[in-house]
């Protein structure tokens, strides 16, 4: 998993990389044509940059597209765990209190998932744990409803539960997906051969262009980096907003019954 640092240290180590491989090519080129040879790459060379640009386009494309849909599914089981509780609200009054401790308890265990890192242990830990939590609330909704004056549909109450049982599973799969390291390796590839076609094409003309040949390995390395950030979901930079599951949690323990 990327944390802050290890993308930080992944940019550096690329940027030192296609530095190389555009130094590489450099020489290359020089040795291989003399400094004042010239060749006619330059098709070459934008062939392998526009190529370059759509496999960029489509990794981050779908990076992106991956953060979008884990920030919809948090949208999502907010709004399911508060119509959860409105219905709730609304069972018999014998067995409100029960069944109403019980979601609590499970929508505070949601945020701490929700909140916890992509890495180590303690999401895995607190995943494993809702699924005892949903049983054991399963089973006191349905005897509340079985016991109760059905002051409430039992489909009513119990289709917005299972609803967020659902998210809570889809989430948890949306977290552990990631990019496919077969294209993220393909990618890696592609760039310090195509870095190195740019090199070349600078060794035919003789100059090195250091500091507009930097920045663009600088660019290329930012664009690779924020791809990385995006495909996580709690680690990194850029995470995906919790405030729903927040305010959702904090809404309903705050009511009173």
């Amino acid at each position: 998993m990327w944390s802050e640092w290890s993308l930080w240290l992944s940019g550096l180590l690329l940027f030192v990389l296609l530095c190389t491989a555009l130094e590489l090519g450099f020489r290359l080129s020089i040795k291989r044509r003399g400094p004042e040879g010239s060749g006619g790459s330059d098709f070459l060379v934008s062939a392998t940059l526009g190529l370059l640009a759509l496999l960029l386009g489509f990794t981050f494309s779908l990076a992106l597209q991956r953060h979008e849909e884990r920030r919809s599914l948090v949208i999502a089981e907010a709004n399911a765990i508060g119509t959860s509780w409105l219905r709730i609200k609304a069972l018999d009054p014998d067995d409100r209190d029960h069944v109403a401790q019980a979601f609590q308890r499970y929508a505070k265990l949601r945020l701490d998932w929700s909140l916890a890192s992509d890495d180590g242990d303690q999401s895995k830990a607190i995943f494993a744990r809702t699924a005892t939590t949903q049983a054991d609330l399963w089973q006191i909704t349905t005897a509340a409803l079985a016991n109760g004056e059905r002051v409430i549909d039992a489909r009513l109450m119990l289709d917005p539960l299972n609803e967020s049982f659902d998210i809570a599973a889809e989430r948890e799969v949306r977290r552990q997906a990631h990019l496919p390291g077969a294209m993220l390796a393909m990618l890696m590839v592609f760039m310090v051969f195509a870095t190195m076609l740019v090199g070349w094409r600078l060794g035919e003309m003789g100059r090195r262009m250091t500091l507009p040949a930097g920045l663009t390995m600088l660019l290329l390395t930012l664009a690779v980096v924020v791809t990385l950030d995006l495909d996580m979901s709690r680690s990194g930079m850029i995470t995906v907003s919790q405030e729903a599951m927040k305010q959702a949690v904090a809404g309903l323990t705050a009511q009173q019954i």
